[in-house]
């Protein structure tokens, strides 16, 4: 009876030993996911700032361009003018 109380404790420890190491590995790969998380929450805010300036970019070579297009149109018209006269 000693011998089955000593390969079952021993069965017990081995059990208990292997839980452990599942434990940890799975404490390691959390970690690891955190950091990972960590990554992508920090590139998705960049990628935000980004199509932000983008935007305001865009809205300003818009206006820019309408700029452009007065001026031309003006040019053209004084164009006009100087042949007609």
């Amino acid at each position: 009876m000693a011998r089955a109380l000593c390969a079952a404790l021993h069965e017990i420890v081995s059990i208990s030993d292997l839980s452990a190491s599942h434990v940890r590995s799975i404490t390691e790969m959390s970690t690891e996911q955190a950091h990972v998380s960590e990554i992508i929450s920090s590139s998705v805010t960049h990628i935000t700032s980004i199509a932000g300036d983008t935007a305001l970019l865009m809205d300003k070579a818009k206006d820019t361009v309408l700029l452009v297009n007065s001026l031309t149109q003006q040019i053209n018209q004084l164009v006009e003018t100087l042949r007609k006269a």
